[in-house]
Formats: C-alpha cells, structure tokens, sequence
C-alpha cells in the first residue's frame, strides 16, 4: 500500500513530528554518537529556521518535534541568512551565490544566492536532509571520536559543550 502523500504545515497551524530509522533494524547510535547527533541538531537547529520543540534519540532511530519558521525565514536580512549559515557550516564559509551547470561552473542568482539560501535554511525538509547527511557522512568516515571526542584537532561539524536546552517534559 502506497503512504500518503506528505503536506507541508505552517508555522500557524503545527508542528512535523520527524521520525528517521535505520534500515534493518541496525543499531546506528551508540552513546558517542548520540552526543554528536545530538551536537549536530543543536547546530543545525540554530542555523536553519527551525524550532525544535523535543527530541528522542534511540539506538536505531530518532524522533524529532519542530516547527519550521519560514515567516521568519522570508523576512530575514541577508545578514542574518549569511550568519546563520556560517554558524551552520563555520566562520569561514561562504554562502552559495548561485547554481552549477554541467560543467561545475557557477551561474549566479541575481539576487547572488539570497533567495536560495532563505529557501534552504527556511526549509524543515532541508534541515533534516543535511542534518542526516552531514550525521552519515561523519559515521562513514569514522571521524566521529575526532569531532565529538574531543583529540586536540580543530574540526568544526560538533561543539564540545553540551546545548543549553530548557528540559522538556514527558507526558505520559
């Protein structure tokens, strides 16, 4: 039987209950790497326009309750774009000013990538592709102890401190 399609959700309306498990019934997240999943959601959460209202990482999935912000997000300066992707993906990163062709070289936007980026950081599919994705690639390239473990070298994809999350309360 086919799912049903899935519809997008305002701000105004509700909320996405996120939910992604491993194919198999493989165990993904260890301790070390649900402090680093949990690391990377902190860091994406407060790049893209997302909300996160509460979470719950098991050892072969994870659930996720947010709103997205697009409002905010179709309102936000170009600084703040610029300053939310580089809390994202570092200081030092430069936001895309357009799209590639065929040939890898860059065509730019008119308006030099300000649209695309509000529609990527405003998009809560965005947020949970790149969140998955920058997770995977840090457990195939098995630098996980290197970024979350802490061995002295500078890599930017997890912070060392724990979030300053208020404590959310079950309900039973």
């Amino acid at each position: 039987m086919a799912r049903a399609k899935r519809r997008w959700v305002s701000q105004d309306i509700g909320s996405f209950h996120i939910i992604s498990r491993v194919a198999g019934g493989e165990l993904l997240f260890n301790e070390g790497d649900k402090e680093c999943f949990l690391r990377l959601l902190e860091r994406f959460a407060v790049g893209f326009f997302v909300e996160i209202h509460a979470f719950c990482i098991m050892s072969n999935h994870f659930h996720i309750l947010a709103t997205g912000l697009e409002k905010e997000a179709r309102s936000a300066s170009k600084e703040e774009l610029f300053r939310r992707y580089r809390l994202i993906f570092g200081q030092d990163a430069d936001p895309p000013v357009g799209r590639y062709d065929t040939s890898g070289r860059v065509i730019p936007d008119a308006d030099e990538g300000v649209g695309r980026l509000r529609r990527r950081l405003g998009s809560i599919s965005r947020f949970v592709q790149e969140l998955k994705q920058t997770f995977s690639g840090i457990t195939k390239n098995m630098i996980v102890s290197v970024i979350c473990g802490g061995i002295g070298l500078k890599v930017s994809s997890c912070r060392k401190e724990k979030p300053n999350w208020p404590a959310v309360p079950i309900l039973i």
